[in-house]
């Protein structure tokens, strides 16, 4: 298995698998991606070394030109926690290992998949993926988006919502 860990993952995975023997490319100055290399950069590269890229960049997946990217060069991706220690990164990924070889030699790329912190896998449909804005505060949004309060006028007494000429007590009826 070949194996790509990107900058968001950190060079430490990388480098641990590496050091074990397994075919690791990682981002560093000493090797093929350099720091700070946008992902249009690398994932074609990437790609058609046949590596599964291993990421902590769940954004990817909100680009809709990143996610095309994924899908135009048939990428195998998998997506690892976000907030865990080196050793803990590293523990999930041993404890998946057997997982991660089986979808690396089985599965038809293009290929998405999210682990959780406790391990469990959980497949991602690149080509029907509805992603995940960030809340802007603007109406319109997507049906993601929090649900919005009517806003208090500051200026208005107690009871008054920031409708005009409305009360709460004309609600209550």
């Amino acid at each position: 298995m070949k194996t790509f860990v990107d900058e968001d993952t950190g060079s430490s995975l990388g480098r641990a698998l590496h050091d074990v023997d397994i075919d690791s490319w990682y981002v560093s100055r000493r090797q093929r991606i350099q720091p700070g290399a946008p992902d249009e950069y690398w994932i074609p590269i990437v790609s058609a070394n046949e590596r599964l890229i291993l990421s902590r960049n769940i954004q990817i997946l909100n680009s809709d030109s990143q996610r095309k990217l994924l899908i135009d060069h048939k990428t195998g991706i998998v997506f690892l926690p976000a907030y865990l220690t080196k050793l803990k990164l590293l523990q999930v990924v041993m404890r998946k290992w057997t997982w991660l070889e089986y979808i690396y030699d089985n599965e038809p790329r293009p290929f998405a998949h999210y682990v959780t912190p406790g391990g469990t896998h959980v497949s991602v449909d690149l080509i029907n993926y509805v992603p995940r804005r960030p809340w802007t505060g603007q109406p319109g949004g997507t049906v993601l988006d929090p649900p919005r309060r009517p806003r208090r006028n500051r200026m208005a007494g107690p009871g008054q919502l920031a409708l005009p000429g409305i009360n709460e007590g004309d609600l209550a009826h």
